[in-house]
């Protein structure tokens, strides 16, 4: 049996220490959900997948269509 802090996985329920003893499955399952988070989060810094809500699909197709017909009216 393993010891575990429920203030550290949940802090907005726990606001003080609560210590429950887990089952090595259990703790073995909450630190794989661990590592796939962090390799998640990894993956998408790596990849530059950082995504904004303030913006369409197609942005960058407007862009380079304001900036085509900027340049088609300098000419």
């Amino acid at each position: 049996m393993k010891k575990i802090n429920l203030r550290e996985l949940y802090p907005d329920v726990y606001t003080t220490d609560f210590f429950v003893d887990v089952t090595e499955e259990v703790m073995e399952t909450i630190r794989a959900a661990e590592r796939a988070e962090t390799a998640y989060e990894r993956k998408m810094y790596r990849y530059k997948a950082q995504y904004s809500l303030d913006c369409e699909n197609g942005i960058e197709n407007s862009k380079k269509y304001i900036e085509y017909i900027a340049n088609k009216k300098c000419i």
